[in-house]
């Protein structure tokens, strides 16, 4: 199938990384979207979702290497992956947005140093 054994682990690289990829963004959107008392069960759909998802794609890719073969079973993956991708770009694009206050608020607390470090500690001194 690949040309050499360099070539399938690089592959294999790039999908693992890929799938680190989406669990990443995942997780920030549902802690982004999800009400904070829901996020432990929007962490746990999107987890089981994702196994589902790693899991069928075992089987239903061993269902079609023996209808269609191996050789376009990865082709055919690597082209839903590709329109995946062009897809949900534009979609994900800028949706988890960074929240100003939570920052203000995390510096207000002594959590983020400010610029000087004297006057940080002096902060989260007085906050106690």
């Amino acid at each position: 199938m690949a040309p050499g054994f360099g070539a399938a682990l690089g592959a294999m690289l790039i999908a693992g990384t890929a799938a680190g990829t989406v669990e990443s963004a995942g997780a920030g959107i549902v802690l982004q979207e999800v009400p904070q008392e829901h996020q432990g069960k929007g962490s746990a759909t999107l987890d089981t979702l994702l196994n589902a998802a790693y899991v069928m794609s075992i089987v239903l890719a061993g269902a079609a290497g023996d209808v269609i073969g191996i050789r376009a079973v990865f082709i055919a993956g690597g082209l839903v992956a590709m329109l995946g991708a062009v897809v949900a770009t534009p979609l994900l694009w800028g949706a988890v947005k960074p929240d100003a206050g939570a920052t203000q608020d995390a510096s207000a607390a002594g959590l983020v140093a400010t610029k000087d470090e004297e006057s940080y500690s002096r902060t989260a001194l007085a906050d106690r």
